[in-house]
């Protein structure tokens, strides 16, 4: 057997080297191509838009805890009953409150007052600093959910 020559070992190298470059390249253009991403974009991809029909079938299997991003004045005024409120401009429940969400085991459904209210998104990215899980958002927010005739809890 003869041994690997050094200019037989560079052409492999470079034949290597330069696949691999022409693989970047090709997924960089295709269509779908694998895309690489960055942390902030992989948080964004755990964050889910639902519809009302979609949340109120997560509501019925008891299988989510809603949570009410508007004020706390909103959230007296009429909210989606069995729901919690927490306001998303406020500071985010401290250690004892933070736990409650890691270990509950049901799936997190967040509402505010529509799709052009940033609060539920405020408040998704606040929670995903404490869960690996997906945080689901009422596109059309607690509007669109009174609209369908769900389970509303008026005036406390």
């Amino acid at each position: 057997m003869k041994k690997f020559s050094k200019q037989l070992f560079r052409d492999i190298l470079f034949i290597a080297v330069a696949a691999a470059a022409a693989a970047f390249v090709i997924n960089l253009f295709h269509p779908r191509g694998y895309v690489l991403v960055s942390r902030s974009d992989f948080d964004n991809k755990r964050v889910v838009f639902i519809t009302a029909e979609e949340a109120k079938i997560k509501y019925d299997s008891k299988a989510a805890l809603f949570i009410d991003a508007r004020e706390t004045a909103e959230y007296d005024a009429s909210h989606i009953s069995g729901s919690v409120s927490i306001p998303a401009g406020d500071p985010f429940p401290g250690p004892g409150g933070e736990l409650q969400y890691r270990e509950q085991p049901k799936e997190i459904v967040i509402y505010c007052d529509g799709s052009s209210c940033g609060a539920s998104e405020l408040l998704a990215r606040k929670i995903l600093s404490l869960t690996p899980r997906h945080v689901y958002i009422i596109e059309k927010g607690f509007p669109d959910w009174k609209a369908h005739g769900f389970p509303v809890r008026e005036g406390e």
